[in-house]
């Protein structure tokens, strides 16, 4: 028995009860107690006090776990709260750029309109005065300047809607989110939109902003 416990590879506690001489045994365990229950008490007791860290570490990792998945959540929810405040921002200077635009084109139409009615009054004037000699050739160029004053207030029209149809096009894509879609990102450091390499450094923690989530990542190699 004495060498089974000599040559096994772990440790052997042994509690033999109601033994008042040393045995051999008990000279060459790891650990001995004078009864079972002694024993059990041993055990118990060790394996309490492992226990105890585990617990308060596991108390540990459970509460920093929920700081920083809060404190996560708050900088992402700021950050959207900002992207959405850029985006209605760019929005509504667009539109109102648009409005501007429409408004002057209408103005400018009307002004375009009333200038040419009254030359055409001037000129209608001018042919009934005219001599019978020239009112053939009058006639004519009223015909043709009627025509012209038709087509010309058409012309600027489609002209004026195709600029407005370009200026919404850029303002479509110029949209942030429309930016993020052809694959574009924002990183972040620190709340702030990273610039320039010097503001990084090895180890730090980056939030990049995609069009549909945020990826959180830690800096492991910068090459400029």
């Amino acid at each position: 028995m004495a060498k089974a416990i000599a040559l096994f590879p772990i440790h052997v506690i042994i509690g033999i009860g109601h033994v008042t001489n040393e045995t051999v045994c008990k000279m060459i365990a790891h650990t001995n107690a004078i009864t079972p229950t002694k024993l059990a008490e041993y055990l118990i007791q060790k394996f309490h006090n492992f226990s105890v860290p585990i617990q308060k570490a596991k108390e540990k990792i459970v509460d920093k776990s929920r700081r920083l998945l809060s404190e996560e959540n708050t900088k992402l929810e700021s950050e959207l709260k900002l992207f959405r405040s850029i985006t209605v921002n760019i929005l509504n200077t667009n539109e109102n750029r648009i409005k501007i635009a429409s408004y002057a084109i209408q103005q400018q139409s009307q002004f375009i309109v009333k200038i040419n009615h009254e030359k055409l009054n001037v000129l209608q004037a001018k042919t009934r005065i005219a001599t019978k000699f020239n009112l053939h050739q009058l006639k004519v160029a009223v015909i043709q300047l009627q025509e012209k004053l038709e087509l010309q207030p058409i012309l600027y029209l489609k002209n004026s809607e195709l600029a407005l149809e370009k200026i919404e096009k850029n303002s479509q894509i110029m949209d942030p989110i429309n930016v993020l879609k052809r694959g574009f990102s924002i990183t972040y450091s620190n709340g702030k939109a990273i610039k320039d390499v010097s503001q990084l450094e090895k180890g730090a923690a980056i939030n990049t902003l995609l069009f549909n989530c945020t990826i959180e990542s830690t800096i492991t190699k910068i090459k400029e």
